[in-house]
C-alpha cells in the first residue's frame, strides 16, 4: 500500500478526503497561515466561514500582507458561518536609527538597543572623546529593519596630545558635528554629545 501510495499509483484528493467526515451544517476550517490576504479571504468564504481581518502585526517570519495567525485551527470542524479572524503580517518592523556619535558608550548602546537594533562595537583611535562613540555604520535619522546590526567604534582618543598645553576653545555653535569635531581635534579637544 505504501509503495503504491509513494509511486502515485493510488492517491487521495485532500479536499475530497477532508470533506467526508464533515456533518451537514458544519465546515472544515482551512489553514490560511502564510496565504496572501485576498486568497485567504476567498478560501475562508469558500469554506462558508465569515472572514474578519482582525489585526495587522509586525513579523520577522511571515512576509507582509500574508496571514500571520488565525483564531480557528486549520483542519478543525466548526459551524457554517462561524467567524474566522485572521491577523495579517505587516512585515518586519522598521525604526529610525538614533544618532549616537559623540555619546558615551553606555548611553549610545542603550539608545540603539531601545530602538530595536543589535549593536556590535570595537575600540579604535579616534577624534571623539575617549569612551564615546566616534562612528556608527547606519546614519542617524535613517530607517532600518529592527534587528539590524549597527556597528559602532568606541574612541580611544587621539595620540600625541599634551595635557600641560592650554588651548583657546573656538566658537562652534551652529556648526555641523563633523566640521566642529575636526576643528576641535586639531587642538586635541573633544566633543561630547548630550541631550541638554
Amino acid at each position: 500500500f505504501v509503495a503504491l501510495l509513494m509511486t502515485g499509483t493510488i492517491r487521495f484528493e485532500q479536499n475530497r478526503w477532508s470533506g467526508i467526515a464533515v456533518p451537514e451544517g458544519r465546515t472544515r476550517v482551512p489553514n490560511l497561515i502564510n496565504e496572501e490576504m485576498e486568497t485567504a479571504i476567498q478560501r475562508g468564504e469558500e469554506a462558508k466561514l465569515t472572514v474578519l481581518v482582525y489585526d495587522k502585526q509586525y513579523s520577522d517570519v511571515i512576509p507582509a500582507n500574508k496571514v500571520l495567525s488565525q483564531n480557528l485551527k486549520g483542519g478543525s470542524v466548526v459551524d457554517i458561518d462561524e467567524t474566522l479572524e485572521i491577523v495579517i503580517s505587516a512585515g518586519i518592523e522598521t525604526a529610525t536609527v538614533p544618532n549616537v556619535r559623540g555619546m558615551k558608550e553606555e548611553e549610545g548602546v542603550s539608545r540603539l538597543k531601545d530602538a530595536g537594533f543589535v549593536v556590535s562595537s570595537k575600540e579604535e583611535i579616534s577624534r571623539a572623546a575617549p569612551g564615546t562613540i566616534g562612528w556608527q555604520s547606519l546614519e542617524g535619522g535613517s530607517n532600518a529593519d529592527t534587528g539590524t546590526t549597527v556597528d559602532i567604534i568606541i574612541s580611544m582618543g587621539l595620540e600625541g596630545g599634551d595635557a600641560s598645553k592650554i588651548e583657546i576653545v573656538d566658537d562652534i555653535c551652529g556648526m555641523d558635528y563633523e566640521i566642529a569635531a575636526d576643528k576641535m581635534a586639531d587642538k586635541y579637544l573633544y566633543l561630547l554629545t548630550t541631550d541638554t
